[in-house]
């Protein structure tokens, strides 16, 4: 067993160096500092007081860029609305490549439900 998990800590560590390598040695603090961005407009999402159907863009700034989420009230449906699509096309707060993003993915499964405690 231990030479197993030495073998395992060997690749750790390769993988760790090799994405290093290749996204450089702030990598982690990047992810790290981008998930606790998230995480925080999504508390800020669940929190919002939104009308049925309604969509609001939420930003914050993390070293020189914007992370952004589109908060919307309702279902998975809700996602593909034409009065959804048409407040993220005429957005100011996204850039063209964003909302050609969301317009790729708001027909797939991947959503995050948040419920009030």
């Amino acid at each position: 067993m231990a030479e197993f998990e030495a073998r395992i800590e060997a690749y750790s560590d390769e993988l760790e160096r090799k994405v290093e390598m290749h996204f450089g040695e702030e990598f982690q603090a990047r992810m790290d500092a981008t998930q606790s961005a998230v995480e925080t407009l999504t508390l800020q999402c669940r929190d919002a007081n939104l009308a049925d159907g309604e969509t609001r863009i939420l930003e914050s700034s993390l070293d020189n860029k914007q992370v952004k989420i589109a908060c919307v009230k309702g279902d998975k449906e809700v996602l593909k609305a034409k009065a959804t699509l048409d407040a993220i096309n005429t957005s100011d707060k996204l850039t063209a490549k964003e909302k050609k993003s969301f317009r790729e993915h708001s027909d797939g499964d991947h959503h995050i439900e948040i419920t009030r405690n």
